[in-house]
């Protein structure tokens, strides 16, 4: 959704061009801090990214927590945390930082997320910390190439803005953000969002707690609040 999001803000601004890529996230991020890439898309902000980069405005909220195959024991946040259970992880994403925050230390990073289903698969780990849309794309996209049993959830305790990300010094990043917080203005104010929201599943009160960040996030830009019309 953030990218369909991303297109129709875009759509009628003809300074911008995107050319997606299909990279690993840390892989990606270190391109971009390397200057070869302009931006990371799907990031959350985090204080540690923040010190090295920039943000745009909030495309959509996602939520990361524990997910098993059927059958686990779910357990809780510190359930797992006391355990000497391995949680899998991917490298370098703010779930990773999130858990190292938490005090984990029995993390097993990886760097890509199909090999991260293939351990839960093969038994060799029995909890993955990720994102809600990733654990529904494991159900749906992949399941269709190889059949497995969709994974349960368990505890949910993150939830974040997700941005497209540059570089902090970069002035072309900055103008990019502010095309896109326009763009998404418009969208606001012609009810294109919500709708969009219902479509892919996520509820009105998502939508709402999105929309104040977007409106703090255009008053720090000292854009207008984003109101939508009746």
């Amino acid at each position: 959704m953030s990218w369909q999001l991303l297109e129709r803000a875009l759509a009628n601004d003809t300074g911008f061009e995107i050319t997606p890529s299909s990279l690993a996230w840390s892989w990606a991020q270190t391109q971009l801090q390397q200057g070869k890439l302009d931006a990371v898309f799907f990031a959350a902000k985090t204080t540690e990214r923040a010190k090295w980069a920039q943000f745009s405005p909030p495309l959509t909220l996602s939520r990361a927590g524990f997910f098993s195959l059927p059958g686990t024991k779910a357990q809780s946040l510190y359930e797992l945390k006391a355990s000497n259970e391995l949680i899998g992880v991917l490298q370098g994403t703010a779930q990773s930082q999130f858990l190292l925050d938490k005090g984990f230390t029995n993390i097993y990073p990886l760097v890509e997320s199909d090999a991260l289903l293939q351990m839960l698969l093969g038994g060799r780990i029995k909890h993955a910390f990720i994102i809600e849309t990733l654990a529904n794309y494991y159900c749906t996209q992949m399941n269709q190439e190889q059949p497995h049993p969709c994974l349960q959830p368990g505890e949910i305790p993150q939830e974040n803005t997700i941005h497209i990300m540059g570089n902090l010094d970069d002035p072309a990043f900055l103008n990019f953000s502010k095309a896109l917080t326009k763009g998404l203005k418009h969208l606001v104010a012609t009810d294109q969002v919500l709708p969009l929201y219902k479509e892919n599943g996520l509820s009105p009160d998502i939508y709402e707690r999105w929309l104040a960040q977007l409106n703090a996030y255009a008053t720090d830009l000292k854009s207008h609040p984003i109101r939508q019309l009746n």
